[in-house]
């Protein structure tokens, strides 16, 4: 068995990234990297570069992992049987729900793998239909049982139909769809009673901190992954760039999947979370707490100075949404505010695009939010069908709820700033009857 691992490396010749597959001895994988040029030749002159990767960095990262898999156990490509997809299969959906990144669904590991092994089935069916490599290794009755090879169905109109079960009959079944089965867009109000659930500590480091919590979520898109693990220096001017309008690109160096985009945060929070890095600084030395217990994270326990939990902001979310009494069950979490962004992105976009005179096509508007929301793939349509139901007069409400809600984070840094001295004003009192 193999303890190297095979990887990819992109080339790039102008006109799009491909990459070309090594095996664990570093030897050329060429049918993978054909294939994937198959699928990214479609792409390359239709889609943006966004969208090409969008295109592009599933299927390579779904064959990079079956080729992992396989060289493990000594293998090659056409070794492939339904036995290795089906433990192939079972040890990535044990790996999804290991991810600290994980939301410990399996149900939704479950999808995440399907859309992996759809990919693996297709290579195969790709090899004995298109490539023509002279390989047979799926088919009715080949060592990968599928009929991906086989002339699709026919409805009763006579159009063609395919079966996912004998296409891909190693998938899940009975996984598809969202989840919960709900998606919770958060409201402006929401906002507002999730800040006053999250900052009734009388502790003003805590409360500010769990503000930013929901302001970086709700004004940056940002993931809680993100968000747990920002650093101190993420904030510095090394690792931020200053935009014409004031705003900042900052890059966080914790990513989902090591991902390395850059995000647009407003000038007003940017200085508000540099503010909240000096008070953290003063905290850290009044608490006797080195870097070395912190790490560096932004974001630290109050009581021991350490980096936050994998699931603290998550489940703080999830228990401020049932403190303003909305219940688990209608979706509701750390990800509705993520969601709440994603919505306002694209209706802007939309807009944007309008009066530009831009396409306004769905892959286009919502490839343009994806990238705003640190992601490679579209995986719903849903902001981009209510950025459409929206229209004009409801992205011009956009833009001014946006600015209605800067000014209503600016009046909550003053109101803090208030109570913080109110309480001084009280203590300094208590001292002189003392």
């Amino acid at each position: 068995m193999s303890t190297a691992l095979a990887l990819v490396e992109w080339t790039d010749d102008g006109r799009g990234g491909v990459p070309v597959f090594y095996d664990h001895r570093r030897r050329l994988v060429d049918a993978l990297h054909d294939f994937v040029e198959s699928i990214a030749a479609a792409k390359r002159d239709v889609a943006s570069p966004t969208g090409y990767r969008s295109a592009v960095d599933p299927v390579t990262y779904a064959l990079l992992g079956w080729l992992r898999f396989l060289d493990a156990k000594g293998l090659d490509l056409w070794a492939a049987t339904d036995a290795l997809v089906v433990e192939h299969r079972d040890n990535e959906v044990k790996a999804v729900m290991q991810s600290p990144r994980a939301k410990q669904e399996k149900r939704l590991a479950m999808r995440t793998v399907n859309d992996r092994l759809r990919w693996i089935y297709r290579f195969y069916a790709w090899c004995r239909r298109d490539a023509l490599l002279g390989v047979a290794v799926l088919g009715l009755k080949g060592p990968v049982t599928s009929t991906l090879c086989e002339p699709a169905m026919r409805t009763s109109q006579g159009k063609p139909k395919r079966d996912p079960a004998t296409d891909y009959p190693k998938c899940f079944k009975r996984v598809s769809g969202r989840g919960s089965g709900k998606q919770h867009f958060a409201t402006s109000e929401e906002k507002r009673r999730l800040i006053e659930a999250l900052t009734t500590s009388d502790d003003a480091f805590v409360r500010e901190r769990n503000r930013l919590w929901v302001e970086l979520t709700d004004r940056v898109g940002w993931r809680a992954v993100t968000l747990t693990g920002l650093e101190v220096d993420d904030f510095s001017p090394d690792r931020s760039t200053e935009l014409d309008d004031g705003n900042r690109l900052v890059s966080p160096k914790v990513q989902k999947f090591g991902y390395g985009d850059s995000f647009e945060v407003p000038a007003t929070l940017f200085a508000r979370v540099t503010r909240f890095i000096a008070a953290r600084e003063a905290r850290m030395k009044q608490k006797g707490w080195s870097e070395a217990v912190s790490q560096r994270r932004l974001f630290t326990s109050a009581t021991s100075g350490r980096p936050l939990g994998d699931q603290t902001i998550v489940q703080a979310f999830g228990k401020a949404y049932r403190a303003i009494g909305v219940p688990a069950r209608q979706g509701a979490g750390h990800h509705s505010l993520r969601r709440k962004f994603g919505d306002w992105a694209a209706v802007q976009e939309l807009q944007s695009r309008k009066e530009l005179g831009l396409s306004t096509a769905a892959e286009d508007v919502m490839h343009a939010t994806a990238r705003k929301l640190g992601q490679r793939s579209i995986a719903s349509q849903t902001p981009y069908q209510r950025a459409v139901r929206s229209g004009t007069r409801e992205a011009t409400v956009a833009k001014l709820s946006q600015k209605v809600e800067e000014q209503s984070s600016v009046i909550a840094d003053q109101d803090e700033e208030i109570r913080r001295l109110r309480l001084e004003v009280k203590r300094a009192k208590a001292g002189l009857h003392t």
